[in-house]
Order: structure tokens, then sequence, then C-alpha cells
């Protein structure tokens, strides 16, 4: 066995018992997986208000992204959350309690199976998509949260691995949302983005205003950055930061514009 890839959909449990388990068996032990859900609880079908739920895990390490913006309101109503304790965040849209975490879970591998424990719960029965990876190829596999700290641009270096990736074996997957780790915040706003080599990467980004009527929202599409930010004020790009090289236990990014504030970066390698 190489590599092997499996997609799984399922419906999250509806006991909305906080802290019950669920497991979700595969062909294959995983080594890494990645999770995403809009928060619909029925197939083919359109749903008002907008959610898009991402996260990652090693089995051990896990980060996730959320952002949310309610429809029909008369003044934008959107938000973000960055959480590294987290491989899945679910958020209400209803108007009262705005953007509440309705879900939030956690995981781990085993033979042949991903169990989910789902420390916030909810009856709604969400349905998510699984790609897990797997495979005697894959050596290693990492979920890596960190920030960024320098206010000016140029290269960074992000180490802790605990292996060495090179152009031809390894790919980089980043979430970016909130500012600092395991916040919220408004407005939407989020970046995911792929990096194999400094020649192949891509980024997208969202952006949406918050209490502002009418509400502005922008949407960016990068083939050669890794990770794009908008402004918060018009949409425009302030800041990219391209997929320089694979280094010693890490990988380097060289970033343009302004880094200030901190911002908080989760990488799966």
């Amino acid at each position: 066995m190489a590599v092997s890839v499996q997609v799984v959909n399922f419906t999250k449990e509806t006991t909305g018992t906080p802290g019950v388990t669920q497991d979700v068996n595969l062909n294959f032990t995983p080594k890494a997986i990645r999770v995403i859900s809009n928060g619909d609880t029925a197939n083919d079908t359109a749903a008002a208000n907008y959610m898009y739920c991402e996260g990652m895990s090693d089995g051990t390490n896990h980060a996730c992204l959320t952002g949310t913006s309610r429809d029909n309101t008369p003044a934008g109503a959107g938000s973000r959350i960055h959480r590294q304790d987290a491989v899945l965040v679910i958020q209400t849209t209803a108007a009262s309690p705005p953007n509440a975490i309705v879900v939030q879970g956690t995981c781990s591998f085993s033979t042949n199976k991903v169990t989910f424990t789902w420390g916030t719960n909810t009856t709604r029965a969400y349905r998510i998509k699984l790609l897990a990876f797997g495979g005697d190829d894959i050596t290693n596999a990492i979920v890596l949260n960190t920030t960024v700290t320098a206010a000016s641009p140029g290269n960074q270096d992000y180490t802790g691995l605990g292996f060495t990736v090179t152009d031809d074996n390894g790919v980089a997957f980043q979430l970016h949302g909130a500012r600092t780790a395991d916040t919220g915040a408004a407005p939407l706003d989020f970046t995911i983005g792929t990096a194999v080599s400094p020649s192949k990467r891509w980024t997208i980004g969202q952006m949406s205003e918050n209490t502002a009527d009418p509400t502005d929202t922008w949407r960016s599409h990068f083939t050669d950055q890794f990770l794009s930010l908008h402004s918060t004020a018009d949409g425009t790009i302030f800041c990219n930061a391209d997929f320089n090289s694979w280094i010693s236990d890490g990988l380097r990014l060289a970033w343009t514009g302004t880094l200030s504030p901190t911002t908080f970066i989760s990488f799966l390698v």
C-alpha cells in the first residue's frame, strides 16, 4: 500500500450529549484528515445563511476554521473562529445568540477509523465531509499551529514538524482566520491554501463586512501565493505569503506587506 485517500460523507450523531463519541470507519488506518461542513442538515438543497467550516488533524493535534454570515440582516452579521483545540467547530446562524458555537469536536485515530469526540454538541444532524490520508508512503504527518510576529515583509521560517520535507514528497495545507488562537472575531474573514513547492501553490480568501449597511463582500483566488489577507475596511489585499521552500524541520514563507498585528496560522504537513 503506497498512499491511500478516502472521502467519506457522514452525519454528526444526534443525541446532543456533550462528550459523546462517534466512530467513522475507513478502509485503512488514517495518518491525517481534513473535515469540511457548511452547516447543512439536508442533502441536495440550498439553505439561507453562509457558513464554511474546515478542520484538520493528525490524530493528536488539531486546527479548525469557521466563517459565518447571516442572511437578510439590515447590517452585516459575519464572524470567524480559528481554533487549535478542535478539528471542527460549527456556529449557529440564528440571530440570538449570535454566532454561538453549537458543535466543537476533537478526534483520534485507530485501526481503520476516526473517532470524534463532540465536546459541545447539538441534536442537529449536520452533514460532514471527511478526507482521510494514509498508507505506508506517508511516513509523517503533523498539524502545526503557530504565529507570525514580524511587522515587516520578508521570509519567515516555521519549524517544529519533527521531520524534513522536499519538493517531491510533501504537501502543506494552511488555514488562517482570527488573528489570535482559539478566539472568535468579526467580520467573516478567512483564507485557505495548499502548497507542494514554490511553483505549485494556491490560495483563496473570503471577506464580508460586519455591522455595515449595505454590506460589502470580497473574495480572492491566487495561483502564485500560499496565503492572502484582505483588508476588513475595503477588501483589498494588504498582505500575501508565498511558499518559498521546505527547510529542515519546517517550511519558509515569503511575506509581502505588513504582518501586524500578530497573525495565527495553522498548517497540516
